[in-house]
Protein backbone atom coordinates (compact mmCIF):
# COMPACT_ATOMS: atom_id res chain seq x y z
CA UNK A 1 0.00 0.00 0.00
CA UNK A 2 1.29 3.54 -0.79
CA UNK A 3 2.05 5.93 2.06
CA UNK A 4 -0.15 8.65 2.07
CA UNK A 5 0.89 12.27 3.28
CA UNK A 6 -1.45 14.53 3.67
CA UNK A 7 -1.67 18.44 2.06
CA UNK A 8 -3.43 20.88 2.61
CA UNK A 9 -4.23 23.29 0.03
CA UNK A 10 -6.92 26.05 -0.85
CA UNK A 11 -9.56 26.25 -3.68
CA UNK A 12 -10.87 28.85 -5.50
CA UNK A 13 -15.03 28.93 -6.19
CA UNK A 14 -14.25 27.74 -9.77
CA UNK A 15 -12.02 25.51 -9.00
CA UNK A 16 -14.55 24.14 -6.77
CA UNK A 17 -17.49 24.26 -9.54
CA UNK A 18 -14.92 22.70 -11.99
CA UNK A 19 -14.30 20.14 -9.47
CA UNK A 20 -18.20 19.32 -9.32
CA UNK A 21 -18.35 19.58 -12.60
CA UNK A 22 -16.30 16.54 -13.22
CA UNK A 23 -17.97 14.76 -10.37
CA UNK A 24 -20.88 15.12 -12.19
CA UNK A 25 -19.40 13.73 -15.37
CA UNK A 26 -17.34 11.14 -14.27
CA UNK A 27 -19.98 9.65 -11.54
CA UNK A 28 -17.05 10.14 -8.83
CA UNK A 29 -18.19 11.08 -5.41
CA UNK A 30 -15.40 12.29 -3.55
CA UNK A 31 -13.23 15.78 -4.52
CA UNK A 32 -10.32 13.72 -3.84
CA UNK A 33 -10.81 10.73 -5.56
CA UNK A 34 -11.85 12.99 -8.56
CA UNK A 35 -8.73 15.22 -7.80
CA UNK A 36 -6.60 11.57 -8.09
CA UNK A 37 -8.13 11.06 -11.42
CA UNK A 38 -7.67 14.24 -13.27
CA UNK A 39 -3.96 13.70 -12.34
CA UNK A 40 -3.46 10.37 -13.07
CA UNK A 41 -5.34 11.10 -16.46
CA UNK A 42 -2.82 14.36 -17.22
CA UNK A 43 0.43 12.36 -16.56
CA UNK A 44 -1.38 9.28 -19.08
CA UNK A 45 -2.20 12.46 -21.54
CA UNK A 46 1.16 13.84 -21.28
CA UNK A 47 2.90 10.87 -20.96
CA UNK A 48 4.06 11.16 -17.89
CA UNK A 49 6.08 8.41 -15.80
CA UNK A 50 6.24 8.93 -12.04
CA UNK A 51 8.28 6.01 -10.23
CA UNK A 52 6.67 5.23 -7.08
CA UNK A 53 9.12 5.90 -3.76
CA UNK A 54 10.80 3.13 -2.64
CA UNK A 55 9.49 1.17 0.32
CA UNK A 56 11.45 0.46 3.17
CA UNK A 57 10.99 -2.73 4.21
CA UNK A 58 11.64 -2.50 7.31
CA UNK A 59 8.38 -0.46 8.18
CA UNK A 60 5.28 -2.21 8.49
CA UNK A 61 2.25 -0.82 6.99
CA UNK A 62 -0.37 -0.08 8.51
CA UNK A 63 -3.85 -2.07 8.72
CA UNK A 64 -6.83 -0.88 7.15
CA UNK A 65 -9.74 -0.14 9.50
CA UNK A 66 -13.00 -1.69 8.68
Amino acid sequence: MAQVKVTAFRFTDEELELLEVIQGHTGIRSRMEAMRTVLRYYARAEGLEVTPPEVDPSTKPRKART
